[in-house]
């Protein structure tokens, strides 16, 4: 007969998800996942590595799950704002980055080097459909040109929001908003006026 599960073991296990989560946040701290062992995590967290291997496979698929989750409650949290006028973009930016000062000690870890390189690029993604919808009404372009510069311009906003958390949110989530919104219409010439 199988094991029942009961509220104390979801909550167990729930628990032992996310001291292994924190801990791999806190190594990611000072080193890079590629460097991380299954051993060092399992210490950190104060888990055996049986446990460890019942949950996970290794430290990069923590790292996954942990991305995983903050791209589907930044997704949450924005889809709780729907403005209804038109420049939706600079609204779903400033939503984004109000989530970003709420979390900002995760993402300062998972937009670091020492975490994966993609994250950054899928957390920007949530506002390219209302970004690149704002700049296909403006600018008269081919759409593959516009998809060049819109690489161009995640690239540059993922080295934006890596000062502005590194530099501890010195910005407002609307100044941020603002900034990005500006450079990704305009360049930097329509910033500066």
């Amino acid at each position: 007969m199988p094991k029942q599960t009961t509220g104390t073991d979801d909550r167990r296990v729930k628990y032992t998800k996310r001291v292994i989560k924190d801990a791999l946040i806190e190594l990611l701290q000072q080193k890079s996942i590629e460097k991380i062992t299954v051993k060092e995590l399992c210490e950190a967290a104060d888990v055996n590595r049986s446990t460890f291997y019942a949950h996970f496979s290794n430290p990069a698929g923590v790292l996954h799950r942990i991305e995983q989750e903050t791209y589907a409650d930044i997704t949450a949290y924005v889809a709780e704002f729907s403005p209804e006028d038109e420049g939706e973009a600079p609204a779903v930016l400033t939503r984004i980055f109000d989530y970003m000062i709420q979390n900002d000690g995760i993402l300062r870890v998972l937009l670091s080097d020492n975490a994966a390189p993609d994250f950054g690029r899928s957390l920007m993604r949530i506002a390219s459909e209302q970004v690149t919808k704002e700049w296909a009404a403006r600018a008269a372009a081919p759409a593959a040109t516009l998809d060049s510069a819109f690489i161009f311009i995640i690239n540059g906003a993922i080295g934006i929001v890596r000062k502005w958390l590194d530099d501890g949110l010195s910005k407002s989530a609307e100044e941020m908003s603002d900034l990005i919104f500006a450079l990704a219409l305009g360049g930097l010439s329509s910033y500066l006026k």
